[in-house]
């Protein structure tokens, strides 16, 4: 499908983000830009705010209706695209194993089990689970409702260390990688199955409409099994520990995947760049400066961003738009993807014109 209602260009887009995820550029360097849209596609629809925090994530109809509301008013300009996926928030893994969650304004956190780490790597995926059903069936409404409108993508899936935090508590996991590496490693191995249990059932469920795989992190991948991997726990980690206990898990994952950039998230991850920069099996890096650093703006930064160029590897970064053709003025086009908004869409299509020219 090369065209949806709310992204008339779509083939293009798709066209061009292959391009990126190759490492080429075509006619512009690959470039996401939203804005308001000039004229609202159809009718804007009047909602009633649910009057509970759990009925605001978890009423289906109210969030997509939400979601098409955004897509009738904004513009996509180049790669970026109307995207939905079910958000039930970052735990919502170890929600599938067990763990309670609650929701806030913006996000919901889980409550930890009391399963040790043997009783962990015993863990499967049960399909009877509440949040596990909940998550399908907003699925199937996404897909029913996406069709030919917009792309439908995967929740937000965090396995490995990030996912058995959620299950154990952060701090239990610090303790644990010291006192039993090894039965860390094995609740992670566990751990891997399930993320390839829960993926490959929701890839089945999206690619029908989608043609393909996306997640938050707002790349395509065609016919392809894409999806950012993370281990913000990382942060807590020594280099040392990180490699000897954690790291395998994540290649698995990356090998697993046909595409993947890592999430690395704020300067206290920093210390692990070199780490990723050498894993083969990856694809790039989506790097996040971190919370309070977005005032110092994305060129602070290009010193690192240099680094992961250097390395051959993809750079996907969120950028405000006056930072964009300083930063292509610096960095290579090839393998770039950096996303923006505008204020109008006038803007952003004379954005998208004027870097032509660095190609």
């Amino acid at each position: 499908m090369d065209q949806l209602l709310y992204k008339e260009d779509w083939g293009k887009a798709k066209t061009r983000m292959e391009a990126w995820w190759n490492g080429e550029v075509l006619d512009r360097p690959a470039l996401q830009v939203t804005a308001p849209r000039d004229k609202p596609i159809g009718r804007i629809k009047q909602l009633a705010q649910p009057s509970t925090l759990y009925e605001q994530w978890t009423n289906a109809d109210y969030v997509l209706d939400k979601a098409e509301n955004y897509f009738k008013q904004t513009f996509f300009g180049g790669e970026a695209f109307p995207m939905w996926w079910p958000n039930f928030g970052p735990d919502i893994f170890a929600a599938y194993l067990g763990c309670a969650i609650e929701f806030g304004e913006n996000t919901s956190w889980s409550f930890p089990l009391n399963n040790s780490l043997a009783e962990i790597a015993g863990f499967t995926l049960d399909e009877e689970n509440f949040w596990w059903k909940k998550t399908v069936d907003f699925i199937n409404l996404g897909v029913q409702r996406g069709k030919g409108r917009f792309i439908v993508g995967l929740t937000d899936i965090h396995p490995g260390a990030d996912g058995l935090a959620a299950l154990r508590d952060p701090q239990q996991l610090a303790l644990d990688a010291i006192d039993d590496p090894e039965g860390v490693k094995e609740a992670l191995d566990a751990l891997f199955d399930v993320f390839v249990d829960v993926y490959t059932k929701q890839y089945d469920l999206v690619k029908s409409v989608s043609g393909g795989s996306t997640a938050w992190l707002q790349a395509y991948a065609e016919n392809k099994r894409w999806y950012p991997t993370s281990c913000d726990f990382c942060c807590m980690l020594s280099s040392e520990m990180f490699k000897d206990v954690f790291l395998d898990e994540l290649i698995d994952e990356m090998r697993w995947l046909d595409r993947s950039l890592f999430h690395l998230d704020g300067p206290g991850a920093l210390h692990h760049l070199d780490t990723f920069l050498n894993i083969p099996e990856l694809g790039g890096i989506q790097w996040v400066p971190g919370a309070g650093e977005q005032v110092h703006g994305m060129s602070k930064w290009i010193p690192v961003l240099k680094r992961i160029q250097a390395a051959d590897k993809l750079i996907h970064i969120d950028v405000q738009a006056h930072e964009v053709e300083p930063l292509l003025e610096e960095l290579s086009p090839k393998g770039l993807m950096m996303s923006t908004s505008c204020k109008s869409e006038t803007e952003a299509r004379l954005l998208l014109k004027r870097i032509t020219k660095y190609t």
